[in-house]
């Protein structure tokens, strides 16, 4: 028996405040994160007593992240950010995280923290929604990927990712799909730092910047697709600002991923010192040595690979090097 109109309001209004007491101080990252999950996330992250402090936190990632794709851009880019779950946000606390998102957004603090509890208060629904029908997932997918092959050229003057990726449709008709990235921040002296497109299967429609280092592609597919049927298609990224690139090379999942191959190829006067394999850890967390981290061997031609399945949705994968 589902719960009576006033009794789910009532339930909203809870999972709104669970999830404000998550974004306080370090946000999903604070220590005490056992103690301030409240019933209702506990409930649908499926959380047990017997959890570690590292489970919880990745359940709640997981969840969290499946929740804000459901929300537009910058619902979506709020919430991530009040819960510092936002890898390009380096504020701390949440009166740091706010004063970044309103600056990402190009509004004042007020307008900024205003989002924020408009995108609680969405998720909030859905986690009620959630914890009504427990047999069904976050959201229903309209696709997810089978795999990613990726290669990253690092001995080019300008960086070039292609990758290669299937995916199966999981509803009839899907003839669009979006496909989200990440680039180096904006700066006021130029205006692109990735040219994104496509080598086959897929023709970009629209090229948003939904935060100063996010970009979303809405693709159109070379033919509908049917429930079950899979697709391949290959796509290039080419960073115009190498000096501005990140030292990775990373996958965080925000669909249902089975596999993902990173290879990348460096330049022979230009190896780095250090490369390391990350096995699903929360993103923010993936850029620094992690005592889990899989220290990787360059072959004699400057590439090294790394394999990873079954990867975990808002947990982050790939590739990470150094030359300190």
């Amino acid at each position: 028996m589902s719960p009576a109109p006033s009794d789910a309001g009532s339930e909203i209004d809870e999972a709104v405040r669970e999830l404000s007491e998550l974004r306080r101080g370090r946000g999903i990252f604070a220590t005490d994160i056992e103690q301030r999950t409240g019933r209702i996330l506990r409930e649908t992250c499926a959380i047990q007593t017997t959890d570690t402090e590292r489970q919880i936190r990745e359940k709640l990632i997981q969840a969290i992240t499946s929740l804000a794709t459901m929300l537009p851009d910058d619902l979506q880019l709020a919430a991530l950010t009040a819960l510092g779950m936002e890898e390009n946000c380096s504020g701390e606390f949440l009166d740091q995280r706010l004063k970044w998102l309103a600056e990402a957004l190009g509004r004042d603090p007020r307008t900024a923290r205003r989002r924020v509890d408009l995108a609680f208060r969405r998720m909030a629904e859905e986690l009620i929604e959630k914890k009504q029908s427990p047999a069904d997932d976050y959201s229903a997918e309209q696709w997810h990927t089978e795999s990613v092959h990726g290669v990253f050229r690092l001995d080019l003057e300008f960086p070039v990712l292609t990758e290669i990726r299937q995916i199966v449709s999981s509803v009839n008709g899907l003839d669009e799909i979006q496909l989200p990235a990440t680039a180096p921040r904006r700066t006021p002296s130029q205006k692109d730092h990735v040219r994104a497109e496509f080598m086959y299967g897929g023709r970009i429609l629209e090229h948003r910047q939904a935060s100063p280092s996010h970009m979303i592609l809405t693709v159109q597919l070379a033919k509908t697709l049917h429930i079950g049927e899979r697709y391949e298609y290959c796509i290039q990224y080419t960073v115009l600002s190498p000096e501005l690139m990140h030292s990775y090379y990373f996958l965080t999942p925000l669909r249902k991923t089975s596999r993902f191959s990173a290879r990348v190829k460096f330049a022979p006067d230009r190896l780095p010192r250090h490369v390391w394999a990350v096995h699903g850890i929360p993103p923010r967390a993936a850029e620094e040595i992690n005592s889990e981290d899989v220290p990787m061997t360059i072959d004699r031609i400057g590439e090294v690979t790394a394999e990873f399945e079954l990867l975990r949705q808002g947990l982050t994968y790939g590739l990470r090097w150094s030359d300190s």
